[in-house]
């Protein structure tokens, strides 16, 4: 908590125009917009544990809820936005309820009818750049990840086929192929069914095949002299 702390705090900024450059002031608040760990920061800095914090609201772009309810004591309206709405506007900040969403997860057969004011319904959303959905299962996330390791690998033939050494191609593989079949790879990896498992590992294999090309015999063997692991050995 100290280091994200630090991080939303003693930074400067400075504005430019016409040329002309104001001093460097520093911030007390805000995340920079597409900061990835911007909802992180929103919850630690909100939390009622943290009372030792003068400021626990600081503003961030975008904000995933969670809440849990049980059958028969849902609310008639949602409390906990209401309270945020309150917190935000001591901020001088709102929520944009056209542009906020509710996805329902439920694991009851008859669909339970909802008691929320945010009428927009939604069945995956993405948190951090892990796609979960409302049967809370991971295949919206393994499709999205394969589907884009599919473009990195279509580009790793591309450039193969200009005469790339080993070398370059292998760097291009973990830029743009390993770092979307492996992120956050614990989290999700082992809620995965076994043909899951080999839509994504398939992938690897195939972006590995085309940097080592004919010599290419088996896949375990290949991994361990480049160092690497199969995604089911990275769950931990």
């Amino acid at each position: 908590m100290s280091i994200v702390y630090s991080f939303s705090h003693g930074r400067q900024q400075c504005v430019s125009a016409d040329r002309v450059q104001s001093d460097f002031l520093e911030l007390f608040c805000g995340i920079s917009q597409g900061t990835k760990t911007g909802r992180v920061l929103f919850f630690i800095l909100r939390n009622k544990i943290a009372t030792w914090h003068e400021n626990r609201a600081d503003f961030v772009y975008d904000l995933s809820l969670l809440t849990l309810q049980r059958l028969g004591s849902m609310i008639s309206k949602d409390g906990m936005i209401r309270r945020l709405e309150a917190d935000c506007e001591e901020k001088w900040l709102s929520i944009n309820r056209k542009n906020s969403a509710l996805m329902r997860v439920s694991f009851f057969k008859e669909e339970v009818p909802s008691q929320s004011d945010i009428n927009v319904a939604i069945v995956n959303m993405k948190i951090l750049g892990v796609t979960f959905n409302s049967k809370m299962s991971w295949m919206d996330h393994v499709n999205n990840s394969t589907k884009k390791a599919h473009i990195g690998l279509r580009n790793l033939v591309t450039i193969r086929r200009f005469g790339f050494g080993h070398f370059s191609l292998f760097n291009f593989c973990k830029l743009y192929i390993l770092s979307v079949l492996e992120y956050t790879c614990p989290v999700w990896h082992p809620g995965l069914d076994k043909e899951q498992q080999n839509d994504l590992e398939n992938v690897k294999k195939r972006a590995i095949s085309e940097i080592i090309g004919p010599e290419f015999k088996n896949y375990d063997d290949t991994l361990k002299i480049l160092g690497l692991e199969r995604l089911d050995a990275m769950q931990h």
